[in-house]
């Protein structure tokens, strides 16, 4: 059997499986010392190479770790701390928070990250333009991110305009844009 045989028979790998660093941990015959090999799986699926699926022997040890976990928080149907897979990225981790809220603001997500020095990094994210295709590659998710994803800033437009209600403020927007986006004016406006 190979390594992908007995992942199989331990009921495959979970979606948070970290598949590019499985540890296979094997006694070295006669001297009782232990050999560990990390083996990049994903090399085996993807590409076909037969060393990054070796034969399994009597008395391995295989460790498959998960990626990780990420915290999504504010305008997000379900936000908590998911369970992140590899090559997930903040939109997969948008999904898997249910998707956004009508009243969340896409353009400006934050994408909060440790470094290894133990600082903070903020990243602000127009997912609105990846959602739109204008950006093209949205950023993955590392352990231990947090993304908040804000609340739209909104105005009331009422009185004598064509559509009164409810309207996104928009970063240096002026009155009379938001007049236009009321519908304009009435007659009866003074």
């Amino acid at each position: 059997s190979r390594l992908m045989d007995v992942l199989g028979l331990a009921g495959g790998p979970t979606r948070a499986a970290d598949l590019s660093q499985v540890l296979l941990t094997r006694q070295a015959p006669g001297s009782g010392a232990a050999e560990v090999q990390r083996i990049n799986v994903n090399e085996y699926i993807h590409n076909g190479l037969l060393t990054a699926n070796p034969i399994v022997e009597h008395g391995d040890v295989i460790q498959v770790d998960a990626v990780g976990k990420a915290l999504i928080l504010g305008e997000v149907r379900a936000p908590a701390s998911y369970d992140i897979g590899p090559e997930m990225n903040i939109l997969d981790l948008l999904a898997a928070a249910g998707g956004a809220l009508n009243t969340a603001d896409l353009e400006q997500v934050v994408l909060t990250r440790t470094t290894e020095s133990g600082k903070s990094r903020e990243m602000l994210i127009n997912v609105q333009a990846l959602l739109a295709g204008r950006e093209e590659k949205a950023p993955l998710i590392e352990p231990n991110d947090v993304v908040f994803v804000p609340a739209k800033e909104q105005v009331i437009v009422l009185g004598a305009v064509r559509a009164p209600g409810t309207y996104p403020l928009k970063k240096g927007a002026r009155l009379v844009d938001l007049v236009a986006a009321a519908g304009g004016l009435t007659n009866a406006a003074d």
